[in-house]
């Protein structure tokens, strides 16, 4: 089978790491490389020992032996260079979090169905081995009925500017979050009845942090904690009627543990095959792609739905808090701005009332002025 040719658009920090795992595996070729800085793409084409460099996505699109193009925009860019790669006939690989909303993923599935073009989310989790021994040791029954999950994943961010820019879908959920909220899909699956949101937003309405519960309708419950201001363990526990399961790194998995009631060591896992974790959902690419397939069975399209509808829920709310804090604040502000106005009000009064009965007091007096 020849090689597939990948173009990448965006030439940041993510795309070096993806053009490092491209030289691990076969069936990859790296071909060419977009920026809208012409001089930043040579600069990684040379690094990395692209064929092609392009100053203009478009103009890397419409070169015909780009088969495959990973996108590695920010968030708030995805749909609309997934949506141009697919127009030109091209199969996708898209970086995570997949769109800002779940009307952009529905319509960019849409799109490759009709086209019969592969379209694949880099949720590199959901690829990996430790994935699928999680789900191997829940099916064995070894923890029992899973009754809760909780996860948790928080890195000190403040320095990356694009976090803090609504415009380029900035904030905790979209950088982080989306890791816990795929491992409760994952663990747990879709059947949610109810969600609460509580986050931390700042000023320019940026998510710094945020506690997630998902209640679903058969009385389990996961608690899902992210934030980009501050560190956590990132562990997660998933707790069965029989023991419970402990995942280290929630976002690599890397060391798996099962444990009985009694607390006792049962089983683990290591991962330990020196693969930081991309080269999976490329070898995930190059077999669906082989195969004629529009998804990867490790994420299909019905995943990334069920995922970008959490995010909308969850966006939704964090935006009504937002609306809510400004119309506190607006009233805390009009009432201070009130009583400021009442204070001087009622100091002008009394002065002027002061200065009526002195004058009264003193034109009774008897004394002359003159």
């Amino acid at each position: 089978m020849k090689n597939i040719k990948i173009g990448f658009i965006g030439a940041g920090h993510i795309s070096n790491s993806m053009s490092n795992a491209i030289d691990n595996i076969e069936g990859i070729e790296k071909y060419a490389v977009s920026s809208r800085d012409i001089n930043k793409a040579k600069e990684f084409s040379k690094y990395h020992n692209f064929k092609k460099s392009y100053g203009s996505y478009i103009e890397m699109l419409e070169d015909e032996n780009v088969e495959l193009v990973y996108v590695a925009t920010p968030v708030s860019h995805h749909y609309k260079h997934v949506k141009i790669a697919l127009e030109h006939n091209k199969h996708v690989l898209c970086e995570k979090t997949f769109t800002s909303n779940y009307k952009e993923a529905k319509e960019l599935i849409t799109i490759s169905k009709n086209k019969n073009l592969l379209l694949a989310d880099a949720m590199w989790t959901r690829y990996m081995p430790s994935r699928y021994k999680i789900e191997e040791f829940l099916n064995s029954g070894i923890i029992g009925i899973p009754k809760m999950l909780e996860a948790n994943l928080g890195y000190i961010l403040t320095n990356k500017d694009r976090l803090f820019n609504k415009e380029l879908s900035g904030g905790a959920l979209y950088e982080i979050g989306i890791y816990t909220i795929n491992l409760a899909l994952s663990v747990l699956g879709h059947n949610i009845k109810g969600i609460n949101v509580n986050s931390i937003i700042d000023c320019n309405g940026i998510d710094l942090q945020s506690s997630i519960t998902l209640n679903y309708s058969n009385d389990v419950i996961a608690t899902l904690i992210y934030s980009i201001n501050s560190i956590t363990d990132s562990r997660a526990v998933i707790a069965g009627t029989d023991g419970y399961i402990v995942i280290e790194n929630v976002n690599n998995p890397q060391n798996i543990y099962v444990f009985s009631k009694e607390r006792k060591l049962l089983d683990s896992y290591y991962k330990n095959d020196g693969i930081k974790g991309y080269e999976y959902q490329l070898k995930s690419i190059v077999k669906s792609i082989s195969n004629g397939e529009i998804e990867c069975k490790d994420m299909p399209h019905n995943e990334i739905l069920e995922e970008m509808k959490l995010v909308d829920i969850i966006t939704e709310q964090n935006r009504n808090r937002t609306e809510q804090n400004r119309t506190e604040q607006n009233r805390t502000e009009q009432n201070r701005t009130n009583i400021i106005i009442l204070t001087i009000y009622y100091s002008i009064k009394k002065s002027i009332h002061k200065k009526r009965i002195d004058f009264f007091y003193f034109k009774n007096s008897g004394v002359n002025y003159e």
